[in-house]
């Protein structure tokens, strides 16, 4: 949003039902849907990053989603497959705790926790997250065609993911 008209305090319930994370989110997605709830109340809406202010809760559950394939810079995320995912984050104006992210399929599971600092446009906000996986079969075989360092199925390894969403960074 570029600018805001309205006056005094504002605050935001909502609900989202079985949005169908495909038609939102292609050529990145190809099935999904997401159901959760949101608040968030704003003591003044002036201002030319007053949607960056304010603070409120986002919880969110993603079932049977679907990630093509990536390609970011002069890497690639491979296909990724889950049959859940659950997420809940805690805003405070542009700063949002992770305070639950995790998922699990037929590629593995994974839980992270951290933080995001929002921007404008959202593609420049910037992560720092400490996120841990335990690949299933599926992933260590898309790994290995990829390039990527041999995973053994079951084993866990953590590393923090760093940056813009756009161009995060992977540190281990």
């Amino acid at each position: 949003m570029a600018s805001w008209n309205l006056q005094g305090p504002v605050a935001v319930n909502g609900h989202l039902q079985q949005l169908d994370l495909a038609t939102v989110l292609k050529p990145y997605v190809s099935r999904g849907t997401v159901q959760g709830d949101f608040i968030h109340q704003w003591n003044s809406t002036q201002g030319a990053h007053a949607a960056l202010k304010g603070e409120g809760t986002v919880k969110v559950e993603i079932k049977d989603l679907a990630v093509e394939r990536i390609v970011a810079g002069t890497s690639s995320i491979p296909s990724l497959t889950f049959g859940q995912i659950q997420a809940s984050l805690a805003c405070r104006d542009d700063a949002c705790d992770v305070t639950e992210l995790k998922g699990d399929g037929v590629d593995g599971s994974f839980t992270a926790q951290g933080h995001v600092m929002l921007r404008q446009p959202v593609q420049q906000s910037l992560l720092d997250l400490t996120v841990t996986v335990i690949p299933g079969a599926g992933f260590a075989q898309k790994a290995a065609s990829l390039s990527l360092p041999p995973f053994q199925p079951g084993t866990p390894f953590t590393f923090k993911l760093v940056g813009p969403i756009m161009n995060a960074r992977v540190a281990l």
